[in-house]
């Protein structure tokens, strides 16, 4: 399975996925958005996905748009709580046999935004799809865990059997739905559709058809990735690529309203940029309503010294770590990862992000609250760190201000992603206060493709700076389990532990919400006990509203 929702790549590779913005915004566009009308929403956006696809992996922003085009079984709401979005109800059971059954009833009178009829065959179709090697879907591997579907046109009854029982099964129910009567037979990675365009004026038109496009091409066929045919509550009504895509609150909708983190209106025009300055000015000339500022461009927005707008800051749910390859002999011991964890100002850590946030001490878990800090009052002590290294056989022997571990030089690799230029001031700076504690440490920052596909392989560092998504119910079985059973394993620490293994597969079942509790706790519990990595710092998104909504 994709690693949707755990890793977080470098913000900064949304732009090479943006379309151009230099294309031609149409005069009826620029009209809606210089005008006040409270029946239509302007939100601002950095950056376009080139995917709306519902079953590819999505930015978070594209997330959003998302929500508002397609319709799934379930939806989650701004908590992460699921409720019935095209199912009317739901149901879920673990049985006698371990697997888990979950069971829906199909609302009545669904359509697809071009009017055709919802058939319950376009859930088993976009099944089957995700299944597929060539679909590039996030959710293949959970639609191969699924044993049978079973469904009934007349009761409008649906019912999937999975083989085992895992929370994150559900997730498959949270993805779009595809119409089969328009992708049947197509090849998924460029499949068309005809669409209704109406109102959109010619040379609107020669902007957003494909680039291979004849004089002779149809002028309603369209990549389904840019001018998606959804069954959501909304529907595209124009679209340009990396510049604007508009979209309609479709009429006698038999769909419960979107729970979602602006307010909803007949009309919503999603205007997106290239770059944060052009976002800010068009939000204090009212062109736009609402911009979502991604925490990394935290600091460009206070040097524009943004006025007259009210600011909502909204908790990201992420966080920053930085890993212990507990395989090298110099990590093994706790009381040395100890002494590292020490050694970090992470206030420090917070001034060179330039971002905000909250500086974190323990594992994440109840983002509701202040993370407990591990060791209470034990925050940074440079003095202690050098007393437990030394304790530990750490000495520098021939006085060259380095330390030696064994009869060698302690020397260590800092592992991070060079495209990432916050992040790699952070690693330069975690370097630097750990050269104050004797330790000689390299910075090895690579590119992200070449990080993924051959440093982490190797396991040749011996820390590394990463951003992880921390899902809010506590399941974070890919991020510390030591052989998750799906999806990918993304605990390059070597750390193993059984107890913690355990306790994540309990968070991966269905329990009630007291229990979770009791093992996010136990979680929080052994991560600051045993200190396979040190959490760093948690960021904060921010929402700008230029005018009462």
């Amino acid at each position: 399975m994709k690693t949707k929702s755990l890793f977080l790549m470098s913000f900064l590779l949304l732009f090479a996925i943006t379309g151009c913005n230099e294309k031609k915004i149409p005069d009826s566009i620029l009209a809606l958005l210089q005008e006040n009308n409270e029946k239509t929403l302007k939100v601002g956006i950095l950056g376009d996905s080139s995917e709306y696809n519902p079953i590819v992996y999505q930015e978070r922003h594209s997330e959003l748009v998302n929500d508002f085009i397609h319709g799934s079984p379930l939806k989650r709401d701004t908590a992460g709580d699921y409720y019935p979005f095209l199912w009317e109800s739901w149901k879920q059971n673990v049985g006698a046999d371990g697997n888990l059954v979950v069971e829906g009833i199909w609302r009545q009178n669904l359509k697809w935004h071009d009017g055709v009829a919802f058939s319950h065959k376009d859930f088993e179709f976009t099944v089957e799809t995700m299944k597929k090697s060539d679909s590039m879907s996030y959710l293949r591997e959970i639609a191969e865990h699924i044993d049978s579907i079973t469904q009934n046109e007349e009761t409008r009854t649906c019912s999937i059997k999975f083989k085992g029982a895992s929370r994150q099964y559900i997730e498959l129910l949270c993805s779009g739905l595809l119409p089969e009567h328009l992708l049947k037979g197509q090849k998924l990675e460029k499949p068309m559709v005809k669409v209704i365009r109406e109102g959109v004026a010619s040379e609107t038109v020669k902007q957003i058809l494909p680039a291979e496009a004849s004089d002779t091409v149809d002028v309603n066929l369209f990549r389904f990735s840019d001018y998606p045919v959804g069954i959501g509550s909304y529907k595209v009504s124009s679209r340009i690529p990396g510049v604007f895509m508009t979209v309609e609150k479709v009429a006698d909708s038999v769909l419960p309203e979107i729970k979602v983190s602006v307010p909803l209106k007949e009309k919503i025009i999603f205007r997106f940029y290239r770059s944060i300055e052009e976002q800010i000015s068009d939000l204090r000339k009212k062109r736009i309503s609402v911009a979502h500022i991604h925490p990394d461009f935290y600091q460009v927005m206070k040097e524009m010294n943004v006025s007259g707008v009210e600011i909502k800051s909204t908790q990201n749910p992420s966080y920053l770590m930085l890993g212990y390859n507990v395989s090298k002999s110099t990590l093994s011991d706790v009381n040395i990862r100890k002494a590292f964890d020490l050694a970090l100002d992470r206030k420090k850590i917070a001034e060179v992000l330039a971002a905000p946030g909250r500086v974190l001490f323990a594992a994440p878990m109840f983002p509701e609250k202040e993370p407990v800090e591990a060791g209470s009052s034990e925050k940074f002590d440079r003095k202690k760190s050098s007393e437990l290294l030394s304790s530990a056989g750490f000495e520098d022997k021939d006085k060259d201000g380095f330390l030696e571990y064994k009869g060698e030089k302690a020397e260590f690799i800092l592992l991070v992603s060079g495209d990432n230029f916050q992040r790699k001031a952070v690693a330069d700076e975690i370097a630097s206060q750990f050269g104050k504690i004797g330790l000689k440490v390299t910075v090895n920052a690579p590119e992200w493709p070449e990080l993924i596909k051959n440093e982490i392989p190797s396991g040749k560092y011996h820390f590394f700076l990463q951003n992880y998504y921390a899902p809010a119910d506590g399941n974070w079985i890919n991020l510390w389990h030591s052989n998750p059973k799906i999806g990918d394993k993304l605990n390059f620490t070597s750390y193993t532990n059984s107890e913690l293994d355990k306790t994540f597969e309990k968070l991966d079942g269905f329990t009630d919400s007291a229990e979770r509790d009791t093992l996010k706790a136990k979680a929080m519990e052994i991560l600051s006990n045993e200190l396979p990595c040190s959490f760093l710092f948690q960021p904060a998104d921010f929402v700008l509203y230029g005018e009462k909504l």
